[in-house]
């Protein structure tokens, strides 16, 4: 599972997307998101970044034609609907603020607790991947936080007996939710949720949806190189490229075919550490609590933010050979697998996906 992604830049997928050669000096100047504009051939990228999820995110929209002020004003509005969508799921299920679900569900006694319906549904997917992963995908994964505390000078590898005992309160099928009535609790006392593995994804297609409800059907969502893409620029596709997880630079790059998807990677190249020649990462196998070591990184492409980002950790423990058996409970989505050699493996549909 992974530890997580909720930090600046600790991105389990570089997943960079290639923007225009020209910026105009400034931002568009006015009251709400601040617009940076790029003039482009028959129209104008604009973007709009913001921190929310301890991630950089970035908002692209393409705009044909003429920019106006009247049109500014469109964008603005546009994408305050998209950031403040990103920042309700942040504070609904963060499991840091005290306000939202996740933390009144993990401070409870075994009771039932109510959660509003977006959380619901994040939830549902969460135990659906658990199932259709066999538990390489956990919701239930906090126990093992404190074993993984990788940026502690003083870190050493879990023992055997921590292992076991944090295991314990690790396991999705213990989450028991009551969906019509919009309630959650656990099982087994002393358990804990975290959608950090989500419902960043879930804030993708939340932010995507937003932007094409406000008429701008292309759009790109950049959650800290997670994206989710619609239509395209006015001068031609998005692009995006696909970070090489042990050299430099990119390991595949260009457009994908379909008008609107998902494309979210899981490495273990952000955050690890090295003891004794052994890399310890932090995404964790949450069926054996230890350092998951089934791809060196994941990229998923799907229709669905949301479960492209729980499937990138999900196939990562799982590794080329069960995860292509997993994928079969989740039709529409391909992925690729490169190990340490850089070695390739993808479901037959990955490349195909591509133009």
């Amino acid at each position: 599972m992974r530890l997580h992604k909720l930090a600046v830049f600790t991105v389990l997928a570089i997943i960079l997307s290639i923007g225009c050669s020209r910026k105009d000096p400034a931002p568009e100047a006015g009251e709400g998101p601040q617009l940076e504009l790029q003039k482009v051939q028959e129209g104008t990228v604009v973007n709009h970044t913001f921190m929310a999820m301890d991630t950089l995110y970035t908002l692209s929209v393409g705009v044909r034609g003429p920019w106006s002020p009247e049109t500014a004003d469109r964008v603005r509005a546009a994408m305050g609907h998209a950031e403040a969508a990103v920042r309700t799921v942040e504070s609904t299920m963060s499991s840091h603020l005290a306000s939202g679900d996740i933390h009144r569900l993990n401070v409870g006694t075994r009771e039932w607790v109510q959660v509003e319906p977006s959380t619901m549904d994040v939830l549902v997917a969460a135990v659906r991947v658990g199932h259709g992963t066999g538990g390489a995908f956990d919701l239930t994964w906090p126990a093992l936080r404190p074993l993984y505390r990788l940026k502690n000078p003083q870190w050493k590898p879990p023992t055997d007996a921590q292992i076991e005992k944090a295991l314990r309160l690790v396991d999705f099928r213990a989450v028991e939710l009551d969906v019509h009535g919009r309630r959650a609790r656990f099982t087994k006392a002393g358990m804990a949720v975290d959608l950090g593995g989500i419902a960043k994804g879930y804030a993708l297609d939340l932010a995507a949806g937003a932007l094409a409800r406000d008429g701008f059907l292309d759009h790109l969502v950049n959650g800290g190189g997670d994206l989710r893409v619609g239509g395209a620029r006015p001068d031609r596709k998005w692009r995006m490229g696909i970070r090489s997880p042990r050299k430099d630079g990119i390991y595949k790059s260009g457009t994908i075919k379909a008008p609107s998807f998902a494309l979210v990677t899981s490495g273990d190249y952000e955050r690890f550490r090295m003891v004794d020649g052994v890399r310890y990462s932090h995404i964790v196998d949450p069926r054996t609590g230890r350092t998951a070591r089934g791809a060196v990184s994941v990229t998923v492409i799907g229709p669905d933010g949301m479960l492209a980002d729980a499937l990138a950790t999900g196939l990562f423990v799982l590794g080329p050979e069960e995860g292509r058996k997993a994928l079969v409970h989740f039709p529409g989505y391909e992925a690729l697998w490169l190990d340490e050699a850089e070695t390739v493996q993808a479901t037959a549909g990955f490349f195909a996906a591509w133009d």
